[in-house]
């Protein structure tokens, strides 16, 4: 090695020590280990609207809204619809069956468009048509007013994915149809993904919303971006 090469490199040590490097390791200090993430990331509650339901594999989170048809007519139109009319607007003679009462609207929130094991269903929405029960009406001091039921089932972090669906099978449970705008392409072959998953039986397919569109196209004009006091879900 010449004498200027030598030189040369004394000059990169005295450049890297000045950035603080050393060699080897014995001028190293320790570092405190990372602290471990918590299993179950806290939620701050007070800023999520819902409340916590425990089922028998531990919580989730459930958001209610209730639109009685009262104050909603264009919801209560929907009731009034003969099964052979939505059949004929949907094309689908699997409508013939549905009765405008028993369907149940469903829409999902999901990490990605695949359907493979990594997309989750993070969020279940489901509307149905239900009327109170008695005493419930009893207490109000009026007679019973049926409504549209919304409830959004919130998966806050994987490990509540079988409880969140536990719930969704509790509300799907007598349902005389389900209907959704992409359903048979997506949401439903998604659900029932996830269902199996877990070791748990699917809820099945779905009809598609075309039948419901042409109903309240005259009301929500613009479905890619219905009203805030849209009651969809």
């Amino acid at each position: 090695m010449s004498v200027s090469e030598l030189e040369e490199r004394q000059r990169r040590l005295a450049r890297l020590r000045r950035l603080g490097l050393s060699r080897g390791a014995q001028n190293v200090r320790p570092t405190a280990p990372a602290a471990l993430q918590p299993a179950r990331p806290a939620s701050d509650a007070a800023n999520l609207p819902g409340v916590e339901v425990q089922t028998p594999f531990g919580p989730a989170w459930v958001r209610e809204a209730r639109y009685p048809l009262r104050e909603h007519p264009d919801l209560a139109g929907w009731l009034e619809v003969a099964p052979d009319t939505l059949a004929a607007l949907d094309r689908n003679d699997l409508l013939l069956d549905l009765a405008p009462r028993g369907g149940v609207f469903i829409d999902t929130e999901t990490t990605g468009l695949g359907l493979g094991a990594g997309t989750y269903t993070f969020l279940i929405g489901i509307g149905a048509y239900e009327k109170p029960a008695i005493e419930d009406a009893a207490v109000a001091g009026e007679p019973a007013a049926a409504a549209f039921v919304v409830r959004q089932f919130f998966m806050r972090h994987p490990g509540e994915e079988l409880a969140q669906l536990y719930l969704v099978e509790e509300a799907l449970l007598g349902a005389g149809g389900i209907v959704s705008f992409n359903g048979r392409g997506f949401d439903m072959p998604l659900i029932n993904n996830r269902f199996i998953l877990n070791g748990m039986t699917p809820p099945g397919s779905s009809v598609g919303v075309r039948a419901a569109s042409a109903i309240w196209s005259a009301t929500f004009s613009d479905w890619s971006a219905p009203p805030k006091t849209c009651p969809a879900i």
